[in-house]
């Protein structure tokens, strides 16, 4: 795609991550017998040996100001133990987006802004073949929920993948 900044073509990636960062930090051994994971859920036990921690991972949109449609964030949510039992439940389930938006919170630190994780969001469960879509409050006040909520030029989304890519040391 055309960059309307640089004028020159960038491939409309989105950024990911591929685990959320308190998962993605432990070594193969502190893993062992702790975390349960898929590339879609994680479940983290904590010293009592009961998972105490769950993840989803999302998609979080953004509008896109000089190009049409959306790019995106690959990111991890953290939810309840009560809310990861209904995602779980409904997982394979056609009907899925009647369930309510839910509670959440980001479980991602992401390059070039203040800490992100914990961040408030909500997640909405989309259709068992796409992934639960993260939505920012529009009351918050955090550099990254506001540049995402205002929207971004391609060049951004270039940045953005530059950044990620750089932290995960690819």
């Amino acid at each position: 795609m055309k960059c309307s900044t640089c004028g020159e073509e960038h491939e409309l990636l989105e950024p990911f991550f591929r685990r959320p960062d308190v998962i993605f930090a432990m070594s193969a051994e502190q893993k062992k017998g702790r975390v349960l994971e898929t590339d879609d859920i994680c479940a983290l036990r904590g010293k009592g040996g009961a998972a105490d921690r769950f993840f989803v991972r999302c998609r979080l949109s953004v509008p896109l100001l000089d190009a049409p449609g959306t790019s995106g964030w690959g990111l991890w949510a953290e939810v309840s133990e009560d809310d990861s039992v209904v995602i779980y439940n409904a997982w394979d389930d056609p009907e899925q987006n009647r369930i309510p938006p839910m509670q959440a919170r980001l479980a991602n630190r992401i390059p070039g802004y203040p800490d992100t994780i914990d961040l408030p969001v909500l997640l909405r469960l989309t259709g068992p073949k796409s992934r639960p879509e993260l939505s920012l409050t529009s009351d918050s006040l955090h550099p990254f929920a506001r540049e995402c909520l205002a929207g971004v030029c391609v060049h951004r989304v270039k940045d953005w993948l530059d950044a990620t890519k750089k932290s995960m040391g690819n």
